[in-house]
């Protein structure tokens, strides 16, 4: 069995597990039983234009249908996407239905994070998770005037360190998540790795970007497909490469100080297919 076989199938089993974002501080969702009253369905689109990797990021929403339905639910973005009338669609699913569901960006009233922290209005936040341009927050009918020149000059240097390590990144992640929970420690060991990679390729991760790299491997939850299309990234990398993630993989599944049967597998599954042995 390869190992994005085995990634899968260890994923399937805590597929619920996953869904369960665990937050930093109180979060109460709450779904009207009438779900079809509750949100957007899948509407046509037309993502001319848009070029967006959701990744997988998880977070909190409360929001509001165009029948004025108010819910507040988990979801896990699995693309972003632009209605025939021009409205950003966030694509995601539901934890609290296990469906998936298309939700209109302009009618967020506000998101919360995985570490408690509510943003009202969302479009602040939106615009940090998924690098979104200037002119596409203003998709979600904010005032020109509000878009500061932090979301009009984005970090370039941020966004060069995750697209760099975006493979490696989704594999500890998934390697984090696959015991059903995520630690803080072993996100902790997944930045400390970016951030000897970033270093070796001159790249500087200050406290700021620390920050914004944390948040989202905590938010991350990655499809099976991107999985998939890490390992098949990572098998093509040089030896060396493979060896140093292998490393970090070890050090992940110990940073909790706790070994699970799931990690353990996991690693081996990795070792073999990589390295050999």
């Amino acid at each position: 069995m390869s190992i994005a076989s085995v990634f899968r199938a260890i994923l399937a089993d805590r597929s619920a597990q996953l869904a369960a974002l665990v937050f930093d501080g109180p979060f109460k969702p709450s779904v009207p039983e009438l779900d079809s009253d509750a949100d957007e369905h899948e509407t046509e689109t037309n993502d001319t234009g848009l070029d967006y990797c959701a990744e997988g990021q998880s977070f909190g929403i409360c929001y509001v249908n165009a029948q004025g339905v108010e819910s507040v639910r988990r979801i896990t973005v699995w693309s972003i996407k632009l209605s025939a009338e021009r409205k950003l669609l966030l694509y995601a699913k539901c934890a609290e239905t296990k469906c998936m569901k298309t939700f209109r960006a302009d009618r967020i009233r506000y998101c919360v994070d995985v570490t408690g922290e509510v943003f009202e209005p969302p479009f602040e936040f939106l615009a940090q998770i998924f690098g979104l341009s200037a002119e596409d927050i203003e998709l979600i009918e904010v005032a020109r005037d509000q878009v500061d020149s932090k979301i009009r000059s984005p970090d370039n240097v941020y966004k060069s360190i995750k697209q760099q390590f975006k493979h490696e990144l989704i594999v500890l992640s998934a390697m984090s998540v696959c015991d059903g929970r995520v630690a803080f420690s072993e996100t902790v060991a997944i930045v400390e790795y970016a951030r000897k990679q970033a270093v070796s390729l001159g790249l500087e991760l200050d406290d700021n970007r620390e920050k914004k790299l944390t948040g989202f491997i905590r938010r991350l939850r990655a499809t099976e497909e991107q999985i998939g299309e890490a390992l098949d990234y990572i098998g093509s990398m040089p030896p060396e490469s493979q060896l140093a993630l292998v490393v970090a993989c070890n050090e992940v599944m110990h940073a909790d100080g706790q070994v699970h049967d799931e990690e353990q597998y996991m690693l081996e599954k990795i070792r073999n297919e990589l390295l050999g042995y």
